[in-house]
């Protein structure tokens, strides 16, 4: 109920499928008469009633609250959200595109160059607000470390919402192709630039392992007294 919209009329003649009752249930029919007395100037017949009945033209079923009166859905559309999932760390980062094309190239320009796995899906405008705010933000920064003999000019190029997400990302990325150290106890001092700004600061990256473990069913053989392993 607190997801849906006032009742109005142009819209619901419209796009009848938007229209719904208190209780959520969708209509089959509506009908527009305005010469007719103001209790009766709505047709409206609900999903799995056999007959229509009258509404005010505000969408009321009557003078008092009733799970009959009438609603909208918010506009919906498709959108598509790529999830960048890392092979090794299983650490996951998702943006949000207006379109399947835009999901596909991002995918491309920067899945690949960061070794991950894409999964495009759709999902409904209500969360694109929030989701294209951070994809809007998202700066540029280039990240290198200064205690390995790099310069800027070495640095990696990342985008992220701030200085601190990007000096995480560049580790999330440069620990899986040295062994691990970060997570393995050696913290990382690197330099992050705005290149927007032109501000440069320095940040320490730590890490941690994740402990994961898989069980699997013991069955024992007839007449053998040794368990095989299998798959659950």
């Amino acid at each position: 109920m607190s997801e849906y919209l006032p009742f109005d009329l142009k819209i619901a003649l419209a796009d009848r499928e938007r229209v719904v009752t208190r209780d959520g249930r969708k209509i089959a029919f509506i009908a527009h008469d305005p010469g007719a007395i103001p209790s009766s100037r709505l047709l409206v017949r609900v999903n799995g009633s056999v007959s229509a009945v009258n509404y005010w033209e505000n969408g009321g079923y009557g003078g008092a609250e009733h799970e009959d009166d009438l609603f909208l859905l918010p506009k919906t559309r498709a959108l598509y959200l790529n999830v960048y999932v890392d092979r090794v760390t299983y650490a996951t980062m998702t943006l949000v595109f207006p379109s399947r094309e835009q999901a596909r190239a991002h995918a491309l320009k920067f899945g690949v160059a960061w070794h991950r796995e894409i999964v495009s899906r759709p999902i409904s405008a209500q969360h694109w607000r929030q989701g294209a705010s951070q994809m809007n933000e998202l700066k540029k920064y280039v990240v290198w470390q200064p205690d390995a003999g790099q310069t800027e000019a070495d640095g990696d190029g990342v985008s992220a919402t701030d200085p601190k997400k990007a000096a995480e990302a560049w580790a999330d990325h440069d620990d899986s192709s040295n062994e691990f150290r970060i997570v393995g106890g050696q913290p990382a001092t690197v330099k992050v630039k705005d290149l927007s700004s032109g501000a440069t600061r320095e940040w320490i990256v730590h890490g941690e392992s994740r402990r994961e473990y898989t069980a699997r069913l013991r069955i024992p053989l007839a007449g053998n007294a040794y368990p095989i392993e299998v798959p659950e």
